[in-house]
């Protein structure tokens, strides 16, 4: 038996520059590995209507060499607040059975979530069918959200679709619109007038998401550094990010836990930007907590340069030479200097 899922402890902001977050590791079994899913929000809802400005979102699977947006057919009168082109998927020879498109973006569906859009089908066969495939696990498997048939007629005007996505609250999602067919006739025409047309995709309800960068995490590891190299982008202050964390266990990646949100602030110096990398999962994060318990506060590992993931790590101790106690340390060999820590000795008889 494994328990699942996984948390990521993070602050609501954090610093710029290479902060550490901790994350819950598998309670039962040491899992092979760790992956860290990293995306960056843009917005809320998300629209795509297939307009040249958001071409680039658009993974383009259809075959054949015909284009997958073209012009808005004036007639029957298109639905409201669309632009000038829509797209189009038809099968028009048995060579290409499945002429698809995926939205290339991830959006973090809510517990109102959902999914909508318009479509008209032209002539198309009964046989052929117009589905909706979501997935939630960055495209590795996809499932049907919504399905319809052909009726062997054109439709006379434009009709809204609209799917819950409930189901998917907390989860980062992908869409993709499938055209298949493998049997019955088919109409080799190709204008506005045969296969299905969409328009007007909409998400509602939650955040749209840019980039989706996964990177491995050692299955050691209780936390990480989040950095230009987990992101996939360079960083920037103002910039908020969902985090989600999943194990590998027995060759087999378990959903990613529910996403962790942050927003990056300048970065700190410092004793504030050492308790950050610092990996500051056993809690305690002020200067004179001692969250080891080893009675070496955080201030002194600081200003002695001592790694607080190292409980053994010990801070300067004087011996005895010539017949003197002599203390010795020099601040400047840390690898970064100590800011703001005034050093002194003192002695005591008793």
């Amino acid at each position: 038996k494994v328990t699942h899922p996984q948390t990521i402890t993070t602050p609501p902001v954090a610093p710029l520059s290479g902060a550490a977050f901790c994350f819950s590791q598998l309670p039962d079994v040491p899992a092979d590995a760790y992956e860290l899913g990293a995306w960056r929000v843009v917005g809320g809802n998300a629209v795509e209507g297939a307009e040249d400005a958001t071409a680039t979102r658009v993974i383009d699977l259809t075959k054949g060499g015909r284009p997958l947006r073209r012009a808005l057919p004036a007639s029957p009168a298109p639905p409201g607040g669309s632009g000038t082109k829509c797209f189009h998927l038809l099968i028009a020879d048995f060579d290409h059975e499945v002429q698809a498109f995926e939205l290339d973006l991830g959006y973090l569906a809510g517990s109102q979530s959902q999914l909508r859009f318009h479509r008209r089908f032209g002539w198309m066969s009964k046989e052929a069918t117009l589905r909706v495939l979501i997935s939630a696990d960055q495209g590795k498997s996809w499932s049907s959200l919504w399905e319809k048939a052909g009726t062997d007629a054109r439709e006379s005007a434009w009709s809204q679709v609209t799917v819950d996505l409930a189901a998917y609250a907390n989860s980062i999602v992908r869409v993709k619109f499938s055209l298949t067919q493998s049997e019955g006739g088919i109409y080799r025409e190709t204008t506005a007038d045969y296969g299905a047309l969409i328009d007007n995709i909409t998400f509602t309800g939650g955040d749209t998401l840019d980039g989706g960068k996964i990177t491995p995490i050692q299955a050691t590891a209780s936390s990480f550094v989040f950095d230009s190299t987990r992101a996939g982008i360079p960083l920037a202050v103002g910039q908020k990010w969902r985090l989600q964390i999943r194990p590998i266990l027995g060759g087999h990646t378990f959903p990613f836990s529910s996403p962790s949100t942050i927003t990056l602030i300048p970065a700190v110096a410092g004793f504030d930007h050492w308790s950050s990398v610092q990996t500051p999962c056993e809690g305690g994060t002020k200067f004179e907590d001692d969250p080891n318990g080893t009675g070496i506060p955080n201030g002194v590992r600081y200003a002695f340069g001592l790694d607080r993931t190292r409980p053994n790590a010990q801070p300067p101790t004087p011996v005895f030479r010539d017949g003197s106690w002599i203390l010795e340390f020099d601040p400047s060999s840390l690898p970064t200097p100590a800011a703001g820590v005034l050093y002194g000795a003192e002695i005591s008889s008793d």
